[in-house]
C-alpha cells in the first residue's frame, strides 16, 4: 500500500508529501530498532521488529491519508480493466525481482565464493547510478504525461523530447563520472585487497544502465496508452 501511496504522490506531484512520508518509514525503522536492539540486545529482534513495526506505521500513514482523501468505494465496472493494466506489471516485477536479488543464488553453484562475491560487490557499485536514474525518472515522468494528455501536436512532442534528451544527458553523465570516483574513493573503505578486482567489471555493469534512458523513451507512451501487455 505504501509503494502505491508513493507512486500516487509522485504522479500528483507532490514532493514535500512524498518527503515526509518516506521520512516517517526512516525513522520509525530507526528508532524502533534501535530501542528493541537496546532491550535484547546480541540478538536480531530489533531489526526484524524494526521493520515490522515501521511498515505498520507507513501503511497506517498512508492509508489514513488515501482514505481521507478519497474515500472508499468498489467500483465493478473498473476491476478488470485495471487488472488487465496491472497484471503485467507483476510478471515483470517478479523478473526484475529475480534479476536484483537471485540472481546470485542462480549462479552460485558455477562460481567460486570469491568470484560470487566480486560480483555482488560490482553489482552494489552500480546503486548510485541506480539512484539517480530512479528518482529523475520519478520526477520527469509526471511532467511527461502532464504533456502527453494536454497536446499531441509538434509544441508538445518538443517538450517531451526536451525531457527525455535532459534524462538522457544525466544518465550518460552519472555514468561515467561514477565510474571514474568509486575507484578513487571506495579502496580506502574496502579492507582487502582481493575485492577491488571488482572495478573491472563495474564499468561493463554500469554501461547496461545507458539502455535506461532509451527504455524509458518508449515505455512511457504504452503507460500513458495502458499498453501494459506489450511489457512482456
Amino acid at each position: 500500500h505504501f509503494k502505491f501511496y508513493n507512486a500516487h504522490l509522485i504522479n500528483l506531484e507532490k514532493p514535500w508529501r512524498y518527503f515526509w512520508s518516506n521520512m516517517v518509514n526512516f525513522v520509525t525503522t530507526v528508532v524502533f530498532s534501535i530501542v528493541i536492539l537496546k532491550l535484547f540486545p546480541l540478538t536480531l529482534e530489533g531489526p526484524l521488529w524494526g521493520r515490522l513495526l515501521s511498515c505498520a506505521c507507513i501503511f497506517a500513514w498512508s492509508f489514513v491519508d488515501i482514505t481521507y482523501t478519497y474515500g472508499i468505494a468498489l467500483s465493478r465496472e473498473f476491476l478488470k480493466p485495471t487488472l488487465q493494466f496491472c497484471f503485467p506489471f507483476l510478471v515483470t516485477a517478479f523478473f526484475q525481482w529475480i534479476l536484483s536479488y537471485s540472481d546470485r543464488y542462480i549462479i552460485k553453484p558455477l562460481l567460486f565464493n570469491k568470484e560470487l562475491a566480486i560480483f555482488d560487490l560490482a553489482v552494489r557499485f552500480t546503486l548510485l547510478v541506480n539512484f539517480v536514474i530512479d528518482g529523475l525518472n520519478s520526477a520527469i515522468t509526471p511532467r511527461i504525461f502532464v504533456l502527453m494528455k494536454q497536446t499531441d501536436d509538434e509544441k508538445g512532442a518538443k517538450e517531451i523530447n526536451k525531457y527525455n534528451s535532459a534524462f538522457n544527458l544525466v544518465t550518460l553523465l552519472v555514468i561515467p563520472l561514477n565510474i571514474l570516483a568509486l575507484p578513487l574513493v571506495l579502496p580506502y573503505f574496502i579492507g582487502d585487497e582481493k575485492y577491488l578486482v571488482a572495478f573491472l567489471y563495474f564499468g561493463i555493469i554500469c554501461a547496461g544502465f545507458a539502455g535506461r534512458a532509451a527504455t524509458n523513451v518508449f515505455m512511457l507512451p504504452i503507460l500513458h496508452h495502458r499498453k501494459t501487455v506489450w511489457q512482456l
